[in-house]
């Protein structure tokens, strides 16, 4: 039996030469962290979507809210809610309150 000394670099054996990167699949290890930052994005895409409809369904009630309001106001005017372009003209032809009546102004400030 014939004993070694220590090896030399030309005989030491590695993978770094086998094929290149392009042979051999990327490594376990790389794929799970990306793995792991694709969930996270997708967790933080996921809050930001719910965030947005949040924000929408606010958006959605005030818009409701503020046609109720409309609502109120034209009743109050006697307008009986129609629409606005159908009011001014039944207004100008059948004489309705306001229609031969200038338009009162409301002045802030000096």
């Amino acid at each position: 039996m014939k004993m070694r000394g220590l090896r030399r670099l030309p005989e030491v054996r590695s993978m770094a030469g086998a094929g290149g990167a392009v042979a051999r699949p990327k490594e376990r290890h790389v794929l799970q962290f990306k793995i792991g930052c694709l969930e996270l994005e997708r967790s933080r895409r996921l809050k930001e979507k719910e965030v947005a409809l949040d924000r929408i369904r606010a958006i959605d009630q005030r818009v409701g809210a503020i046609e109720a309001e409309i609502r109120t106001h034209h009743q109050n005017l006697g307008y009986a809610g129609t629409p606005l372009a159908d009011r001014d003209a039944a207004a100008v032809e059948d004489g309705a309150p306001g229609s031969a009546q200038p338009r009162r102004m409301i002045r802030y400030g000096g």
